[in-house]
């Protein structure tokens, strides 16, 4: 029973070796030098962008809306270090 499962396993690999190189190749002519270039532009296809980005001062400053749901969901007796290793574990379990 081995030597049938070989034998089709390697009739099977032989005919599909075949019918890859009987394959007719493809002649596609490549795009012209100006549509690759239009298509490289990147203004061309996007226009700005919607997302106000803050600035280095504004980056890692908290949101009214951050505030509310620390405030909701982080207990208010912990030490601020507690408060932060609470926050950013509930979030890592959360994630998983």
């Amino acid at each position: 029973m081995r030597i049938r499962h070989v034998t089709a396993s390697t009739l099977l690999s032989v005919s599909l070796y075949l019918t890859g190189c009987a394959t007719p190749t493809l002649n596609i002519a490549p795009p012209p030098a100006a549509s690759i270039d239009a298509l490289l532009q990147q203004s061309a296809q996007f226009g700005p962008p919607d997302a106000i980005v803050p600035s280095e001062e504004d980056l890692l400053a908290l949101s009214d809306e951050m505030r509310t749901f620390v405030a909701e969901n982080v207990p208010s007796v912990l030490a601020p270090k507690a408060r932060l290793r609470y926050l950013t574990d509930s979030l890592a379990i959360q994630r998983e």
